[in-house]
């Protein structure tokens, strides 16, 4: 969300020795004159073709269909003026890294592991982060109490968020968010659809709010903002700090001001109304720490990203709750988590407000970092203090 990067076309030969004197090479002079006239007619052909949006790189951001096709489907389904989203994709500049990192993706194995849960668990909670997460904690209590109060989601919970997503806002990204997403829009490998949504409703905020489309900066996928939302996501959950009710200061009812998600104020309410509109439930568990048996994930599917059986049927099939709650859970939907493939390690009965979590973020590893790496900061506030 700062600058924009600045990358060499890698599909551009390089010539390693020019030459110069073609005469060397034994050509006669009528040789010559059908190179030069076969040279004109290839050029001539190639500005015929190009496409309309290219950027100094030379890699173009759409074609003129691809610019065409977009504008009239998005001018009827958001009801912007045609000129308007003409004017803001002329604004867009073919962004490298972001088209890089969608190809890696879309190349990598099915089956490819990534990191191992310590390894990930290492990259976000660690005392670097925890001490940026203490500073922002105690610099914003009051917010953080307000939106408790208000959307029922704990400090420890948009804590975690905010620390995962951006470091507590000291690394909110460095790419135009217009790039970024115009790239991905009419270039990626996977996801078109979803990347051309994206880009209408940047375009569509931007309208809305008068917000100049070349200056929001964000992160290498479009999302932005303390709590990088996407803008899909900002249209319909961000809401402003003084907002009295969950709709009120949100584009979607008209707010008075955009909600401004660099403003940590804006963006601990945007998360907590996020989660609250995603099912989380006040006072309930994220998680409830357990041991099960080797043959739990062979009875009954463990790791199915939803609330698939009872903690009762699970409690049957070998799994042991190590801390029982007061009340009776034996009824209440769970998912059973283990992140290590090792039966002697951890796992964890995820409820539903795990998945109000992963909602912001389809990986368990996710909705459990965010868990435990806010709950780490809260304790840590605590034992310290302010």
């Amino acid at each position: 969300m700062k600058k924009l990067s600045n990358h060499n076309n890698p599909n551009l030969p390089r010539l390693e020795r020019p030459i110069h004197d073609l005469s060397m090479l034994g050509l006669t002079r009528l040789k010559l004159s059908t190179i030069k006239l076969s040279i004109t007619m290839c050029l001539g052909l190639i500005i015929a073709i190009l496409p309309t949006h290219s950027n100094a790189t030379g890699r173009a951001v759409f074609n003129q269909n691809q610019e065409q096709e977009f504008i009239q489907k998005y001018t009827l389904k958001y009801h912007l003026p045609k000129d308007y989203i003409a004017e803001a994709l002329k604004q867009a500049v073919f962004q490298q890294s972001s088209y890089a990192m969608q190809a890696a993706i879309a190349s990598a194995p099915a089956h490819s592991k990534g990191k191992t849960w310590i390894q990930y668990r290492q990259q976000f909670i660690n005392s670097a982060k925890i001490n940026l997460g203490e500073d922002f904690m105690c610099e914003h209590q009051e917010a953080l109490a307000k939106a408790e109060a208000k959307y029922g989601v704990p400090k420890s919970i948009i804590l975690g968020i905010i620390g995962v997503e951006t470091s507590y806002g000291s690394f909110t990204g460095h790419y135009r968010v217009i790039d970024s997403l115009a790239t991905l829009a009419f270039n990626s490998p996977r996801r078109v659809e979803f990347w051309q949504d994206e880009l209408a409703q940047y375009i569509l905020m931007c309208y809305q709010y008068k917000l100049e489309v070349g200056k929001l900066i964000g992160s290498i996928d479009g999302g932005f903002g303390i709590g990088q939302f996407m803008p899909s996501a900002y249209l319909e959950f961000a809401v402003t700090a003084e907002a009295d009710t969950a709709e009120a200061g949100t584009a979607k009812a008209g707010s008075k001001r955009a909600p401004n998600l660099m403003q940590a104020d804006d963006a601990i309410m945007s998360i907590a109304n996020y989660l609250k509109q995603h099912g989380w439930q006040s006072g309930q568990p994220v998680v409830i720490t357990v041991k099960r048996s080797k043959d739990t994930c062979n009875s009954l599917d463990c790791n199915r990203k939803e609330l698939s059986y009872t903690i009762g049927t699970w409690q049957k099939h070998g799994v042991v709750i190590q801390n029982p709650p007061k009340q009776n859970m034996s009824n209440v939907l769970a998912d059973l988590v283990t992140l290590d493939n090792n039966y002697k390690q951890p796992a964890w009965l995820a409820l539903n407000n795990f998945y109000s979590i992963f909602s912001y973020n389809h990986s368990q590893k996710y909705a459990m970092v965010v868990y435990q790496l806010g709950n780490a900061v809260v304790k840590s506030v605590k034992h310290d203090g302010c």
